[in-house]
Parts: C-alpha cells; structure tokens; sequence
C-alpha cells in the first residue's frame, strides 16, 4: 500500500510589505506645521500681538504729544516776535543802545545802579513795556511747568531773555514786589536758570 505522502505544508503568502518597516507617515509642510502650532497657542498669540500693539499705541500717543509740546513753544516763539511784545522789546532795546540812556543814567540820583535803571526806566515812561514782557515770559514759564510746552525747545528760545530781563530790571520788580507783593519776574528766571545748557 503505497503511503500517501502529508500534503506538503505550504507557507502562507506573506504580504507584500512583510519585511520592510512600515511607510512613513507623510510629514507636513512646514507652514501647515505653524498653523498647527498658532492654532494650538492662539491665547498667547492673541496676547503677544495686543501688547505688541499696545506698545506701538503708547510710542505714537508720546510722539504725537512731544510734537505737540514743540509746536507750542514754536507758537510762544513766533508770538514774542508780533506787534506788542516785539513793540516793547523794540522801545526797551532802542533805549538801553541810545545815547539818551547814558545821558539819563549819568543824571541819575540814586546811589545804586538797580535803583539807577529804575529810575531812568520810569522817567522815559518804559514800566509798561518791562511789565508786558515779564507776563508774557510767565505764561511761557506756565505752560512748560504744566508739560504744555516742550521745556529743551522753551529754554533754547527764551532762556537769555528772560534772564536778560530779571538781571537788568531787577530794581524795578524789586520795587513791583514791595508795591504788589510780588516780584514778576522771579518765576521765569528762577525756572530758566535751571535750563540745560544748550
């Protein structure tokens, strides 16, 4: 009796991918990978752009104030040049060059030389014209105190005049101060002798 032979044992078909490690998963671009990220940490995104933004508000809004400030010096600037002010200037500068000053104060009768200046001031009827600029170099000492004004622009402009005019009429406000109770120039020229070199 023949023997029948075992069926032969045939292996099982591998798979076509046996033996070779499984594909990759496909990587993902790069900016898909960044929207992944921005979507996953959109809350500190959100805050990093709204104090990004904040800053940049806060820049323009001292900017635009520092501009501001500036163009308020420049408008004192331009008004110490117009009618009144440039008129009392003009009548007090053209008598302390005139040849009547030096003929007034060699008249004078007052031992000392404040008290000199003052006394040819109001013979020539010049109180007025010393008066005028005195208010107006306080309104400009008020608006830079009160940050209205830009004080570097203020003090490159009206620091010599205003300490020009406290140190030449300084009988007069010291007279002014005695009758009124306060010296009008004191303000200006105690604030611009503070003023940075320029």
């Amino acid at each position: 009796m023949p023997t029948e032979l075992p069926d032969a044992v045939v292996p099982p078909e591998e798979p076509p991918s046996a033996g070779r490690l499984p594909p990759e998963p496909k990587k993902r671009s790069w900016l898909s990978r960044r929207w992944k990220w921005l979507g996953d940490n959109h809350e500190q995104v959100t805050l990093f752009f709204a104090i990004v933004a904040g800053a940049y508000v806060l820049f323009e809004y001292q900017s635009k104030n520092d501009e501001e400030t500036v163009r308020r010096s420049l408008e004192f600037q331009a008004r110490y040049g117009q009618k009144e002010i440039l008129a009392a200037r003009v009548k007090l500068d053209g008598y302390l060059l005139s040849e009547l000053y030096k003929q007034d104060l060699a008249a004078a009768t007052a031992k000392d030389a404040n008290a000199k200046m003052t006394e040819v001031i109001r013979k020539r009827g010049l109180e007025s014209n010393v008066f005028i600029l005195a208010d107006f170099f306080d309104q400009v000492t008020t608006c830079v105190e009160k940050n209205l004004c830009d004080k570097k622009t203020a003090c490159s402009i009206f620091k010599g005049p205003i300490i020009s005019l406290s140190n030449n009429y300084y009988g007069l406000f010291q007279d002014w101060q005695k009758t009124w109770g306060e010296n009008f120039a004191a303000k200006s020229s105690g604030y611009f002798k503070n003023c940075p070199a320029t």
